[in-house]
């Protein structure tokens, strides 16, 4: 994996190559990035570049021994960790015991995420964690000599599922042994340890640039579908998680349920309109939490287009949504839409942090209603 292969972050990447041309690459850092932003790529990348053989200023080289050896998750020098679910009542799993189901998850989607890693790990419906035995399986790690890299790095994927049991590698975090680095990648740095964040130097990724998820999604569609790659870079959020997702499964019914909920919830207050929402609340409860932000997504999508058609004419909805978006931003005003968008926000970032689905869009359902009245 080398920094041309992440797709965007170029502010990210251009902080890391400065760091190692100056050499101030600290030896605990903290990549924070959402869900398909690209946190477990970078981290993997930087790995690779600060072991590469043959780097240049703006990468490492691709094809040098540690190169390859890091492309393929298979060097003796960076190791990761991640989340694991116990087999079995009494087990104490670590990372090593799941390495052959990483090696082929990673390859088949650098960008995987936490859900997609379970799956590969359980049937059940378990959740995953980091052990305080896999903290103590780091320890003994880094504790051992370089094999053949010039650093030993020990990414720690999803750092926020160390919980207290972080505790264990405080003194490791802050004096690592010599050409040792840590970099811990997160999606909720508010969950991890306060004395493991004060010990890190955090880099904090955005959404993935429009331009460069739009050029992404234009290289994996068809052809004929070129014409798509804008819609589904809007749609996306700067994720590549949910571009994946979206190439790979009509998002007709996402949009048909925004629409439905929509209308209801904008309309004036009735026995009718409180009944339809409540069902499409039921609806939306029902749905797995990837496809409830993509309905959330969309909605953002969707009312940026109703206000794009209120102030100059322009849209990029289609078919129902495109003339549904012509009434509603010809009947509601520019101060109604920017409310619902911070609305729309506020239950994305409920549901990413696993708020009850079903209360969250009760919530925004009313205040919609306010913000829509006429």
């Amino acid at each position: 994996m080398q920094f041309q292969n992440v797709i965007g972050q170029f502010s990210a990447k251009h902080k890391l190559q400065n760091m190692m041309a100056s050499g101030r690459m600290p030896h605990a850092l903290l990549i924070s990035a959402a869900e398909g932003f690209g946190g477990l790529p970078l981290a993997v990348a930087l790995a690779q570049y600060i072991n590469c053989e043959n780097p240049t200023v703006q990468d490492s080289c691709g094809v040098c021994e540690a190169c390859n050896k890091i492309k393929k998750l298979i060097h003796p020098d960076v190791f990761f960790t991640y989340p694991t679910v116990s087999q079995k009542s009494g087990d104490k799993p670590v990372s090593t015991d799941f390495i052959k189901q990483w090696r082929k998850a990673f390859s088949e989607n650098p960008y995987l995420t936490y859900n997609q890693w379970l799956t590969q790990i359980t049937d059940d419906n378990k959740q995953g964690n980091i052990t305080v035995n896999e903290c103590h399986e780091i320890i003994k790690r880094i504790s051992l000599k370089n094999y053949e890299g010039k650093f030993k790095v020990q990414i720690i994927w999803m750092a926020e599922l160390l919980r207290e049991a972080g505790n264990a590698l405080l003194k490791s975090i802050e004096e690592p042994p010599a050409n040792t680095v840590f970099i811990l990648v997160t999606e909720q740095p508010e969950l991890i340890l306060n004395t493991i964040l004060s010990r890190t130097q955090m880099l904090c990724l955005p959404p993935i640039e429009h331009e460069a998820i739009e050029q992404a999604i234009a290289a994996k569609i068809d052809f004929e579908r070129k014409d798509e790659a804008k819609r589904l870079a809007n749609l996306s959020g700067g994720s590549w998680a949910t571009a994946l997702e979206l190439m790979n499964e009509e998002d007709s019914e996402v949009e048909d349920i925004f629409l439905n909920w929509f209308r209801y919830s904008a309309g004036n207050f009735s026995v009718q309109t409180a009944s339809g929402v409540l069902q499409i609340i039921d609806e939306f409860h029902g749905l797995k939490r990837e496809k409830q932000k993509l309905f959330v997504r969309y909605g953002l999508f969707f009312i940026e287009n109703c206000l794009l058609q209120k102030l100059n004419g322009e849209n990029f909805l289609q078919h129902q949504a495109l003339e549904a978006s012509k009434k509603i931003a010809a009947r509601y005003s520019v101060e109604a839409f920017e409310k619902v968008t911070n609305l729309l926000n506020k239950l994305h970032y409920q549901i990413e942090r696993n708020a009850n689905a079903k209360i969250s869009l009760h919530s925004t359902s009313i205040k919609v209603n306010e913000a829509m009245a006429i």
